[in-house]
């Protein structure tokens, strides 16, 4: 009977253990966002953009970000976006709150685990508004940036619970310099520098063959042969 109580307590002890570990894909490490939206200056009358910020956050249920983290507003301009990223499903939905009139929009996400982002739609800007989207990710900050074009400088938002979705994959650091493995140099050395003196794709820490300036050898100079000895003659006499 010992034993038997002793299988079950070591099955629920594995049992929460598993429920206490995070889920594949899930962000492990604290992240930060900003939002910033703004309408073009001088000619609106810009002051300088809306901004929404969280720090050191994890991301879970419901949106991260929404207009109760607003942190600076100084033109006073009305409207919102929220963001909401999704760790079971690998996603970011930046949606939008209302109508209003912005010339850009600037989400930033710092997370050092976030490798690239990938649009699954686009659509928090109003059908045939002139407006380009940028994305990206580069130094451990994913940045999604809509921004007007020439001929429309007051774009509207899409109105209330209008989506753009992303997708995004994470990235593998093994040897914990920052520089995602895929990426790295050197995946098993830190070499935050990613230094690669012989430009040859293998950073100089693990570079066990690397090269420096070529140099060709001279031929080997041609033998020299030895000075003759001086010959002595000797008379011969006859008797």
């Amino acid at each position: 009977m010992k034993k038997r109580l002793g299988a079950v307590a070591g099955f629920v002890g594995l049992v929460a253990l598993v429920v206490g570990m995070p889920a594949a894909g899930a962000l492990s490490d604290p992240i930060d966002i900003r939002v910033e939206h703004d309408l073009p200056a001088p000619e609106e009358g810009s002051s300088g953009p809306r901004v929404l910020e969280v720090t050191g956050i994890t991301a879970g249920a419901g949106p991260e970000i929404t207009v109760a983290d607003e942190i600076a507003n100084p033109s006073g301009w009305g409207g919102n976006v929220l963001v909401d990223i999704d760790p079971d499903a690998q996603t970011i939905t930046v949606e939008v709150e209302d109508s209003n009139c912005y010339g850009s929009t600037l989400v930033q996400i710092s997370s050092d685990e976030i490798a690239s982002v990938t649009t699954v739609s686009d659509a928090i800007y109003e059908s045939g508004a002139d407006i380009g989207l940028t994305t990206g990710v580069s130094g451990g900050v994913v940045t999604l940036s809509w921004l007007h074009g020439p001929t429309d400088t007051c774009p509207d938002y899409d109105g209330e619970g209008a989506q753009s979705v992303f997708s995004y994959t994470l990235g593998t650091d093994s040897d914990g310099d920052g520089v995602f493995d895929a990426e790295d140099n050197c995946p098993e050395i830190a070499n935050a520098d990613q230094a690669d003196a012989d430009d040859n794709g293998v950073g100089d820490v693990c570079d066990e063959t690397q090269d420096g300036p070529t140099t060709t050898p001279l031929p080997a100079a041609a033998p020299t042969s030895a000075a003759a000895a001086p010959v002595t003659v000797r008379p011969t006499f006859t008797g």
